[in-house]
């Protein structure tokens, strides 16, 4: 077994799930923006919720966050996600999906938090596909919640609706890079360890 209840087949199947998302991923950002993207960097720890807020670096830059959910009976596991685009960077990538995908989102007042969201949404989707044909079922994400903070701060505000800081997750971190271009982005996603747990690996997937 690994740490308080995984054993090393059940956490390598869960990096395989998260890697095969992010590279999906990748592949749909770069459609939309322009821009080659691909996955800097992909990891998977057990760890309490208090443990992941105090590994992230101390950073009080602004970043544009958008959460998505997922929850039983239309999902096979409970599952957060959280997509964050550094704002100033990220604008003129935003305004290339903006008239890739939806043109007349550029035309709205808070067009930035629209067109994040629709962003999030798409490489969220592609995400929870890549991850959904290896589990060998549908997963659904909720509608796109948009906001802006430290990323410590949104990342706090979702594991709040995880439960207490002493409780013990899988959480999952990727970090997409753009080729010659300062945008980055980083996908967190949270498991409830309890699920995983009685999750057994499909005999069709080996590790």
């Amino acid at each position: 077994m690994i740490g308080p209840g995984l054993s090393l087949e059940q956490k390598a199947f869960v990096a395989q799930l998260i890697e095969a998302g992010a590279a999906n991923s990748a592949q749909r950002l770069s459609h939309y923006t322009k821009v080659s993207w691909s996955v800097a960097s992909s990891s998977i720890e057990l760890m309490t919720i208090a443990g992941a807020l105090d590994a992230l670096p101390v950073d009080a830059s602004t970043f544009l966050g958008v959460h998505m959910r997922s929850r039983p009976p239309q999902s096979p596991l409970t599952m957060e996600s959280l997509i964050l685009f550094p704002s100033t960077a990220t604008q003129s990538l935003l305004e290339a999906a903006a008239r890739a995908i939806s043109p007349r989102t550029a035309a709205l007042p808070n067009w930035v938090d629209a067109m994040a969201g629709e962003i999030a949404n798409v490489i969220g989707q592609a995400l929870v596909k890549a991850m959904a044909d290896r589990f060998g079922s549908s997963i659904i994400l909720s509608v796109p919640f948009v906001s802006s903070g430290p990323k410590p701060l949104l990342l706090a505000k979702v594991l709040d609706r995880v439960g207490s800081k002493r409780e013990t997750i899988v959480f999952g971190q990727v970090e997409l890079a753009a080729q010659g271009h300062p945008a980055s982005c980083t996908m967190m996603i949270v498991f409830e360890l309890n699920q995983l747990r009685r999750f057994q690996v499909p005999p069709q997937h080996p590790i």
